[in-house]
């Protein structure tokens, strides 16, 4: 189990480089979208609607093929037929994507003017759909490079997208003064160089040869999925519409800085581990320690988590201060930790439904999704109208606790695995005290309250030691790091 836990974590780190880029271009262009002269405050708020508009368009167009070939290519051991799946999972993308694009583009005057009230945003409404149809494509060879354990090339190939993205963006933004059509005019340019990069790769691992018969158990598998995954992207977009609809673009451009800082979480280290976890999950699916290693994944899974949540939440607010070019954005800091420890369920719940997967029951999972997506719509219409942004992220958090304890009940049915949930609770319930420790610190002098709540933060793992969380095996591997890596003069690097 070892050997697989430290094969994941290996291919977590390459993967969070191409996760890291990704914020990193976030960062850069952080600054410039929240500067009115070149970006308005609603057309921050219209790019907001637009990436909502994009994650749903993802799961829509794609079917769920994407998924069908994650759980099927370890499934079939000839190569030839491997390369013939791909082939034709790809093609059925393409089948599905491109009639679907075009019957959109056909009706995206009154589908902009249904969104935004005006058509306003037409163009970039068309712009947008050309970016998620190559997108969608886009996402067979990023699947397969996962398969088949390739995070240096799945990592390249991204950065070389997104730095082409980037450097398409500030040339748009700041030089020829594009605005929001020179954001999504930059992203297909980025789409486009991605393409390029992986094309030899992609032609090595295909077999013109396609299979209609293959696509009834795909689409068996993939739909239920897509139908899941809808309705989980709901959760967390569909609130940017109902404070359009009650606020406008205006409080929409807070809320979108919010989830984005928030986001950091979820793409950096969620997206990292989930690329890495989920092709380790099925290739473990028939060893006799796999139970203990989806049990374990999960804990450390949490507490690595909750590191993270505990330092972006603790200094969202000296962050937005630091990134946003207008004070107006400022106000968004508050909504950041409520969406952040969100992100705890959100990432247990990705091992929670292992069951589900490994039996194949995918339409548990969408009933789930499903009533979830209830649940937060729900909670949406009764908080937003009274909280404004921050009553979209609680529902957001409740909705997300919600989501994982129905996913386990059900998955736990399914397929049991002995998770440490006493172990989760500790982790979240020290996590919360010290997060509230630290909110405390918010009236203390810079230096000072950067100092106690970088304290805070680190004194997270010893605090877990009286609740009894680590097992005697694990203080000894802990030790073993401590006096290996301890003398930094006897590290690799300098012998």
């Amino acid at each position: 189990m070892l050997d697989s836990i430290k094969s994941t974590l290996k291919n977590t780190a390459i993967y969070s480089i191409g996760n890291l880029s990704v914020k990193l271009v976030g960062i850069v262009l952080l600054p410039f979208y929240t500067n009115p002269h070149y970006l308005t405050i609603d057309a921050y708020g219209a790019l907001g609607l637009f990436e909502a508009i994009n994650q749903i368009l993802v799961i829509v167009l794609g079917l769920g093929l994407y998924n069908s070939l994650i759980r099927w290519y370890y499934d079939i051991k000839s190569e030839k037929e491997q390369k013939e799946l791909v082939f034709s999972i790809w093609v059925g993308t393409a089948l599905a994507t491109i009639p679907i694009t075009i019957l959109i583009l056909l009706f995206n005057r009154p589908l902009t003017h249904l969104t935004f009230g005006n058509d306003k945003y037409t163009y970039e409404f068309t712009l947008l759909l050309i970016g998620t149809a190559l997108q969608v494509i886009g996402m067979i060879p990023m699947a397969l490079m996962r398969m088949q354990e390739k995070a240096g090339l799945y990592t390249t190939s991204n950065v070389v997208r997104l730095g082409t993205m980037l450097a398409a963006t500030l040339i748009l933004l700041l030089y020829f003064k594009r605005g929001l059509a020179g954001i999504l005019e930059a992203q297909i340019i980025g789409n486009v160089a991605y393409f390029i990069v992986i094309t030899p790769y992609s032609l090595r691992n295909i077999s013109f040869r396609f299979r209609p018969s293959l696509f009834r158990p795909l689409l068996s598998y993939g739909v239920p999925i897509m139908f899941a995954a809808l309705a989980s992207i709901a959760l967390t977009t569909v609130d940017r519409f109902i404070i359009n609809g009650f606020y406008g673009l205006d409080q929409v451009s807070l809320y979108s800085l919010g989830v984005k800082v928030a986001n950091v979480v979820k793409v950096f280290i969620i997206g990292s581990v989930s690329l890495a976890l989920s092709p380790m999950i099925f290739k473990k699916m028939n060893d006799p320690d796999n139970k203990r290693f989806y049990s374990k994944a999960m804990t450390y899974y949490g507490f690595g988590i909750m590191i993270c949540i505990l330092f972006l939440s603790l200094f969202a607010q000296e962050a937005i201060k630091v990134l946003a070019s207008s004070t107006y954005y400022w106000k968004a800091f508050g909504i950041v930790p409520v969406i952040a420890f969100s992100f705890y369920f959100s990432a247990l719940r990705d091992v929670a439904v292992t069951g589900i997967h490994l039996t194949k029951k995918t339409r548990i999972l969408t009933a789930i999704t499903f009533t979830t997506a209830i649940v937060n719509l729900i909670l949406n219409f009764a908080l937003i109208p009274w909280l404004k942004s921050m009553g979209a992220a609680i529902a957001l958090s409740f909705s997300q606790f919600f989501f994982f304890v129905a996913s386990y009940f059900f998955s736990q049915r399914q397929y049991h695995v002995p998770y440490e949930i006493s172990k989760l609770i500790k982790m979240f319930l020290v996590g919360v005290g010290l997060f509230f420790l630290g909110y405390l610190c918010s009236g203390l002098h810079l230096w000072l309250r950067l100092t106690l709540k970088l304290l805070l933060i680190m004194s997270f793992p010893f605090l877990l030691y009286p609740f009894n969380f680590y097992e005697p095996i694990e203080l000894q591997r802990i030790g073993e790091i401590w006096r290996k890596w301890r003398n930094p003069l006897g590290w690799p690097i300098f012998k």
